[in-house]
């Protein structure tokens, strides 16, 4: 048991800091959409990853595909390899890049209706003695060629204090034992590590609990597609013939105007993440400012 009152005052500052560390506000993000009927045939975009995590966007991307596969919700869902081929005869090789092109563009790209858009703006592992945090943070917009009619955002934080061992090390520290509590907070971070090249060993990504979390979240709430509308399929049809014709006469499809307010819309999303979009001549750099 602690018995001093110094132990107290460490015990109070430990339990302070844990409640800073663990509750550090995330700015969630609300653009008016357009709203409307959703799409019927489905792309899942490269993800527009702005984490530490490089490996993270392709297996989060990934994992809604698989989901959306098995469960379709409505929607007729492009096959991904298809998808990246196109994007990359188009030269988008990235989801960073996705952003200089309108969606409209993108729907004439993917000869689909629908765009799933998918924007991470965080995701890692947090580990310090006695505290372990895994956390995801992203945002997924759904398309129907030009209007945006959905999104949602998804923030994951699993979190877990090892109170009793936090107390036996104050209680050490408290009794003169600085070095049997220096190692035992040692064993703790180590035991973390174990934990997560033990999951990432399992599940391909060590935070893949967590990304089938999100997973759940998105497919379990995103509007019903419209693949059984033979109507609606005569419509899409009709555009995509139409968006074909013009980009084959090198015509423009989407004014410039309306280029420059769908990624004045998206910047200013992406911004107030607290990350920076630098422009140059060539392309659009993504700098996380964390």
């Amino acid at each position: 048991m602690i018995k001093n009152s110094s132990s107290l005052k460490i015990l109070y500052i430990f339990f302070i800091s844990l409640i800073f560390i663990s509750c550090e506000p995330k700015k969630i993000v609300v653009v008016q959409v357009d709203g409307g009927p959703p799409p019927a045939r489905l792309a899942i975009l490269p993800a527009n990853n702005f984490s530490n995590d490089v490996l993270g966007g392709y297996v989060q991307r990934n994992l809604i595909y698989k989901a959306l596969k098995e469960n379709p919700r409505g929607y007729l869902v492009q096959n991904i390899n298809t998808t990246n081929e196109r994007l990359i005869n188009a030269g988008i090789t990235d989801g960073a890049l996705l952003s200089a092109f309108h969606p409209l563009e993108l729907c004439e790209i993917l000869d689909v209706d629908g765009l799933l858009y998918i924007d991470i703006y965080d995701m890692g592992i947090k580990s310090l003695p006695f505290y372990n945090s895994r956390y995801i943070y992203l945002n997924v917009r759904l398309y129907n060629f030009e209007k945006f009619i959905w999104q949602k955002v998804v923030n994951i934080n699993n979190r877990h204090i090892d109170i009793e061992g936090a107390l036996d090390s104050i209680d050490k520290i408290s009794q003169g034992k600085v070095k049997e509590a220096f190692k035992k907070a040692g064993d703790s971070v180590a035991t973390q590590v174990i934990v997560k090249l033990g999951i990432a060993t399992l599940f391909e990504h060590e935070l893949k609990p967590e990304m089938l979390m999100a997973v759940d979240d998105i497919v379990s709430i995103i509007p019903k597609g419209r693949s059984q509308n033979n109507k609606y399929w005569k419509e899409v049809d009709s555009k995509l013939k139409e968006l074909h014709l013009k980009a084959k006469n090198n015509e423009e499809l989407v004014p410039a105007e309306e280029k420059n307010r769908v990624r004045q819309q998206y910047e200013m999303m992406v911004q107030e993440q607290g990350i920076n979009i630098i422009k140059t001549e060539d392309d659009i750099d993504i700098i996380n400012n964390k």
